[in-house]
Formats: structure tokens, sequence, C-alpha cells
């Protein structure tokens, strides 16, 4: 991972304590090589007559507010010629992460009222990643049709409720994708 970073942080607290700080920052990565494609995923970079590289996001945006130890996202960007990945999510106070990302195809450069957002809306019904575990070790996941298994759930029939995806075994390096068609993106 690398790239140039440019970022603000405020915050303030008393003791030592996580629970007792609060604040509020942003960042942005530029001219990044965040993370790198299975190979498989490459040619939807062709698709958008980008240069071949096995770079998955290239720039970064985050912002976050901290409140009594607790960090709140929003907005979370990745950005990359096959795909962006666009969301919010939180960070307990003792780093435990919950952030969802939706999948965006392209790099969403170009808004169009009403029609933009309604892609943005479909596109993360379909597919949206999860990240769960510490910074230090985050445990990505796919979930496929995220808004049908949550309906299931809540109609309660456990014969509905397997996610395909999700029955992969864990990879031995934690920092990598573990889910089914996409193991092998490494952050």
């Amino acid at each position: 991972m690398r790239g140039r970073v440019t970022g603000q942080l405020n915050v303030k607290g008393r003791g030592s304590d996580a629970r007792n700080l609060q604040g509020q920052g942003s960042a942005d990565i530029t001219q990044g090589d965040l993370g790198e494609l299975p190979d498989f995923l490459r040619f939807i970079k062709a698709l958008n007559l980008s240069p071949a590289s096995k770079t998955a996001f290239d720039s970064a945006q985050v912002g976050f507010v901290i409140n009594n130890g607790k960090t709140s996202f929003q907005p979370i960007k990745f950005q990359g010629d096959a795909f962006s990945l666009d969301g919010n999510g939180e960070m307990s106070s003792r780093g435990e992460l919950d952030v969802h990302l939706n999948v965006v195809y392209g790099r969403d450069r170009i808004y169009l009222p009403i029609l933009t957002d309604a892609i943005k809306e479909a596109s993360g019904q379909l597919f949206q990643v999860r990240v769960t575990g510490s910074p230090s070790f985050p445990d990505f996941r796919l979930d496929v049709l995220p808004s049908t298994f949550g309906a299931l759930r809540t109609l309660g029939d456990d014969r509905l409720l397997t996610n395909p995806i999700r029955q992969t075994p864990p990879t031995s390096n934690p920092r990598r994708f573990g889910f089914g068609l996409l193991n092998g993106f490494r952050p």
C-alpha cells in the first residue's frame, strides 16, 4: 500500500480511557496503490479503457467523528478503474470494526441527479463488502444480495439464511479477502 496522504485530525479527551475521546477528522489518499486485483477482475479495467495494472484502488477518502471513543466513518470511498467502494461504518472504543461498503462499477466520476443515486443503490443491493475485526487484522466478506438475506433473517426461515459465498473456509492470511470468486484480492 502506498500513496500521497493528506488529512486533518482534531481530538480531545481526558485521562487514558479511550471512551473519553471526542473529535473529528478526514483523510485523503491520492496517487495510490491500494490493494491488488485478482487476475480475472483485471478485464474490467480494459472494458473501461484504463491502463492495465494490478492496482485495485488509486484513491481513497474518509471522514470520521469520534464520540465517547466510538468512531463513525462517513463517508468511506475507495476509487479504482474496475470498481469503487462507497459506504460507512463504525469502530468501537476497543477497536472493533463494522464497516459496510457498496460495490460500484467503475470510478463513479459522473453524477447525474436521481440516475446516479439509483444506480448506486441498485449495485449496493447486489453486492456489499463487510469489514469486521480490527484495523490491524481486518476480516473482509462479500455479501451477495445483502437486502434479500436480511429480509429472510427477519422472516426467520433458517433454511433460507445460508449465503453460499460465505461458506468458504477462512484464508491463512487474515488481510486477504476470503470470499468465493474474489478470493485473492489483497488490501
